[in-house]
């Protein structure tokens, strides 16, 4: 063949698909003459259904390659080698087993190799024959990767098992395949399934070791897209229409238009997975749509090298315990974990998290999280370049460890029983020991023989967390002794740390939970959080992250559950300080593009539908049926008296500033 422009060879290969279609381009949807002609030409069914559905939708240029570009020498040039090897039997309508035969004698090969050649020109076509151009390859890099943050518990261990398994040579930039089975046999996993994760890798790194998920699923695998817009379109044209309704219209309408009809459990299912407040304003149900789902909110009326240090202690003040009587101690007073973060150089307080019990490793990954985040209350923050930790393993955990790792920062474990290395960190909780917590009333001494028995708990967990933030602004604005400035001056115009996207982090969270999004917002812990983004949302399970704290957030992370994109919004609870702000203009707003939505929704399948019956008119010819696909043109009237005259407006009687005008005049 003499390789010419790309798009002619795009034309080419658009008339080569559409000879081994065959007569399966046209008329009545059949999949076993599809299978057949599968069979016979050498392709697979599902390419040749895309094909059909593709040629039916556009014509020719559906079946025109995408995704096609210019090639190097190089690889031109081993395409037409391949090509030449193949022969004449690659562009074969039919082809035997025994072509396949000679092919492989001709060329040395064996009879599964030169099947395999065959079978990836005639379903990919020239460009397939190019060495960075394999159709599986390319179908396989083709699935979504889902961001880190939208995988369970399992799924994440799944992860970090994977990158476990790559250890060294995952970061190696030439791998020899000795070293690749060394580790694979001592790993305890095939060279294949080795060589798999280290592309995935090195690909889309932690994302690409994530479990896959089917690239269609969730999507019927017999009905085309087309029909699916229009049973959507059949089910939203008239109010209340009965599933067996839609289901009888739809497969007229698939008869018209020559596609494979659906099963009454798949129209079932496309008109279940429609929103509920779209399927209530197509059906006119106002007050429906209003009563549970449009979105409200409840108005309050009331007025040099960067090093971060972790480490946690239990405070030396007793605060009252009121969590649930079945996790409360029996005196009803505890004293509270610290888990702190500060800044080697500037002695800034980066991260601070009271809890009740022992901090966990969502705890310690919520505080990273806080250290490395920059908003309008915290000016500072940003990646550093180390975080140094103690050796417990809530401090060394793969959350942690895994996304340290990926933002290039360096997890220093210090060693244990060593407190003089974090001695920074030890020195501000002495410090705040001596100038804080000595102060208040529950103050008890960390030492049992010089404890107070008289000390008894007054403040609560969320007035000892003001008390501390109350001192902690006080020591920022403080020259310190060791670094001559305060630690807010000192930051300013010595330190800088690249600031970081606030999604990276979202993996640092809880692990994720499924909430239901009502028209007031999610409900959580008692608590409900709204955004003017949930407005789309409202009657669908989203999934949310939150941080691990004494009591319900202020704040949560919001994610869809499919792929990029996944992050919705950030969540405030409505009688915070950020839901009591919300104004009656924002809910209007929220309203209004949320009715849009569901009527752009609408709007889009109607179209759909009224494109399809336009398509389809349909000539009676005594018992045969002929479709045909014209746009039936406005006739003109055949001649000027035939045209209708224009009606003539009514008479207007006059009125008082009619008679006003006269009298000026």
């Amino acid at each position: 063949m003499e390789f010419l422009d790309l798009e002619t060879t795009r034309l080419r290969e658009a008339e080569r698909r559409l000879r081994l279609l065959g007569d399966c381009a046209q008329g009545k949807y059949s999949y076993d003459r599809l299978c057949d002609r599968a069979h016979a030409t050498h392709t697979s069914v599902r390419v040749l259904k895309g094909w059909r559905q593709a040629y039916q939708s556009k014509g020719l240029e559906g079946l025109k390659p995408e995704g096609w570009g210019e090639l190097g020498d190089k690889s031109r040039g081993k395409m037409m080698e391949r090509y030449g090897q193949l022969g004449e039997v690659a562009d074969a309508e039919i082809i035997s087993p025994d072509q396949i035969d000679l092919i492989a004698q001709r060329n040395g090969w064996r009879y599964k190799q030169a099947e395999q050649w065959l079978r990836r020109y005639r379903v990919g076509g020239m460009w397939a024959l190019a060495p960075e151009n394999n159709p599986d390859t390319l179908r396989r890099t083709k699935n979504a990767r889902r961001p880190l943050a939208t995988l369970n518990e399992a799924e994440l261990n799944q992860v970090y098992r994977r990158r476990d398994i790559l250890g060294d040579l995952a970061d190696k930039p030439n791998v020899s395949d000795r070293e690749i089975n060394e580790r694979a046999k001592e790993k305890g996993v095939s060279p294949r399934t080795f060589w798999t994760y280290l592309m995935d890798y090195r690909q889309s790194g932690l994302a690409g070791l994530a479990p896959r998920r089917r690239s269609d699923e969730g999507k019927h695998h017999i009905i085309s897209d087309r029909m699916e817009q229009i049973i959507v379109g059949i089910r939203l044209s008239k109010p209340d229409l009965r599933v067996r309704a839609v289901y009888e219209a739809a497969c007229e309408k698939a008869q018209l238009l020559g596609e494979p009809e659906p099963t009454e459990w798949q129209v079932r299912d496309i008109c279940d997975t429609l929103p509920e407040p779209v399927k209530l304003l197509a059906d006119g149900r106002e007050s429906e749509f209003r009563s549970k789902y449009r979105i409200t909110h409840r108005m309050q009326f009331n007025g040099a090298r960067i090093i971060y240090q972790f480490d946690h202690t239990p405070v030396d003040v007793l605060v009252k315990d009121l969590r649930a009587p079945r996790y409360r101690t029996a005196s009803g007073e505890i004293r509270p974990w610290l888990t702190l973060g500060i800044d080697s150089s500037s002695r800034l307080i980066m991260a601070a998290r009271f809890g009740y019990d022992r901090p966990d490793r969502f705890t310690v990954a919520a505080g990273i999280r806080d250290s490395l985040l920059v908003s309008d209350l915290k000016p500072y923050g940003g990646i550093p370049d180390e975080i140094w930790v103690d050796n417990g393993k809530e401090l060394l955990s793969h959350h942690v460890e895994q996304l340290t790792q990926g933002l290039g920062i360096m997890l220093q474990p210090c060693k244990p029983h060593a407190p003089q290395i974090r001695g920074i960190g030890e020195r501000f909780f002495g410090t705040s020991n001596t100038r804080l917590w000595s102060t208040l009333p529950g103050y008890v001494d960390s030492n049992v023989s010089k404890r107070n028995p008289r000390a008894k708990a007054e403040l609560t967990l969320a007035e000892l967390v003001t008390q501390f933030w109350g001192f902690v602004d006080t020591y920022h604005h403080e020259v310190h002794s060791e670094i001559g400035q305060t630690p807010l001056d000192y930051w300013t115009e010595h330190c800088f740390a690249e600031p970081v996207d606030p999604r990276q982090l979202d993996l640092l969270l809880k692990e994720l939970k499924y909430r239901k999004v009502s028209k007031e917002g999610i409900p959580y812990e008692g608590r409900t959080y709204w955004h003017t983004a949930l407005a789309d949302l409202v009657g669908q399970h989203v999934l949310i992250r939150v941080e691990p704290s004494y009591a319900p957030p202020d704040e949560i992370q919001v994610f869809r559950e499919d792929g990029a994109q996944a992050w919705v919004c950030t969540a405030s609870a409505t009688d915070s300080a950020m839901g009591v702000s919300v104004t009656r203009q924002q809910v209007v707003s929220a309203q209004i593009e949320q009715r849009e939505h569901a009527r752009e929704i609408i709007r889009q399948a109607r179209g759909v539908l009224q494109d399809a019956e336009r398509g389809t008119q349909i000539t009676e010819n005594g018992d045969s049926a002929t479709v045909s696909t014209s746009v039936p043109q406005p006739t003109a009237p055949a001649s000027p008296s035939e045209a209708t005259p224009p009606a003539r407006p009514k008479e207007r009687k006059p009125d008082l500033l009619d008679r006003l005008a006269g009298l000026d005049e």
